[in-house]
């Protein structure tokens, strides 16, 4: 059942108010969440409770498919309240918490399974490892059995090290860089591990098109410049699907799917984003929102413009054009929030608690999360990227 409750909003700080009249016009630099409101098109960060949500994700949705967003909310919020460590693993919990080990709630009710490994792989994996011992394993569905409860323990290994550098970090203070190369990214790595076709990029070097960045409203020349985020996921797709993709990059007036000319930017779509902050300051927030909103308003600008053909009524033959998640994240706790073009504005809404990494428990609730995101990015993201390019294709 879908929580109805508002969602909290992060505090966002304010810039100071600034006046114009007809001859001046204001060229200060974007100091405050609110100064995105001064967009031509302005970005706008809003509290939103369930119901209204998912309303706004299947206004998103291609006609016809009406069951894909509460699945993928239902899925989302269960998991991040229940059924989120593999019961596999309820053994080796208990070793270090005895107390959450009892909880039922917190494990799935069936074995978990790793789609990367194959039966082919699995066999060849349990038989380098049991080789020195010699065959006690046989049975092909013991050695898939014993490949899994392996990967569930490079998992496990992987998050106990991503809790103690949480834990670490905020108790003698580090770089943003630092917890990125420790704890975000790692763990945004092992979100899109058993997940085809989806990966990490970090793109803190991709600076967007001059062409992309919004512009500010007639009466107010602020300095919307293209700010940078830390990471975004992309889909990285099978060369089929990647041919079709460069050829539609080619046709394109500005060659890249994308708004940065970054080459892994330039075919490969992105559908996820991420800011990060290191710093224990309000102001820091503000800013991650000011880069995200910048980003998230710069790539509906680009992606607007995909060609289509000319409607022969008021009604457009282009897919509408898809959310966004959008994540947050501050030392450790994560945000998700949902990027919407709304018509005159963009809206970005949120957010929703997706845990964070100081225990155990919280790491595999967030990984949970995480991994929801990025399935709903390698099947309804996915299905939007191909209308697109059936559209374009069908104008060549």
């Amino acid at each position: 059942m879908l929580q109805t409750s508002t969602l909290p909003s992060l505090t966002s700080a304010r810039s100071p108010t600034r006046s114009t009249n007809s001859s001046t016009r204001s060229t200060s630099p974007v100091k405050g969440v609110d100064d995105l409101l001064r967009l031509e098109k302005p970005v706008q960060w809003n509290p939103v409770d369930m119901n209204d949500l998912q309303r706004k994700m299947q206004n998103c949705m291609p006609i016809g498919n009406t069951t894909a967003v509460p699945h993928f909310l239902q899925s989302l919020i269960g998991h991040l309240n229940y059924k989120y460590i593999p019961r596999e693993m309820r053994e080796i919990v208990k070793q270090i918490s005895p107390l959450e080990s009892t909880l039922d709630l917190l494990f799935t009710d069936a074995d978990t399974t790793t789609p990367t490994l194959s039966q082919s792989q699995s066999q060849s994996y349990i038989q380098f490892v049991i080789q020195p011992f010699g065959p006690q394993i046989s049975n092909s569905g013991e050695l898939v059995q014993a490949a899994q409860r392996l990967a569930l323990l490079a998992e496990f290994t992987n998050l106990q090290s991503i809790v103690t550098k949480t834990n670490e970090f905020n108790t003698l203070s580090r770089s943003e860089a630092a917890w990125n190369e420790k704890v975000h990214g790692p763990m945004l790595d092992l979100a899109v591990l058993h997940t085809s076709n989806i990966a990490v990029e970090n793109v803190t070097r991709a600076n967007i098109a001059g062409r992309f960045i919004p512009s500010s409203a007639a009466t107010y020349d602020a300095q919307f410049n293209g700010r940078m985020i830390d990471y975004a996921l992309v889909l990285r797709p099978e060369p089929g699907l990647n041919e079709r993709l460069l050829d539609f990059v080619s046709h394109l007036d500005y060659p890249t799917f994308n708004q940065t000319n970054y080459p892994p930017l330039r075919t490969w779509p992105t559908g996820i984003f991420v800011e990060t902050k290191a710093k224990e300051h309000g102001q820091c927030i503000a800013e991650a929102k000011i880069q995200l909103g910048i980003w998230a308003a710069s790539w509906f600008n680009r992606v607007a413009r995909f060609p289509e053909k000319t409607p022969s009524s008021n009604t457009s033959s282009k897919p509408p054009l898809p959310f966004v998640p959008i994540l947050l994240v501050d030392r450790g706790s994560w945000e998700v929030y949902f990027a919407f073009d709304d018509r005159s504005r963009y809206d970005i809404c949120g957010p929703i608690e997706m845990g964070n990494t100081k225990s155990l428990k919280d790491a595999y609730r967030l990984l949970a999360g995480l991994r929801d995101l990025t399935q709903w990015m390698a099947t309804e993201f996915r299905v939007w990227v191909e209308l697109c390019l059936a559209e374009a294709e069908s104008l060549y």
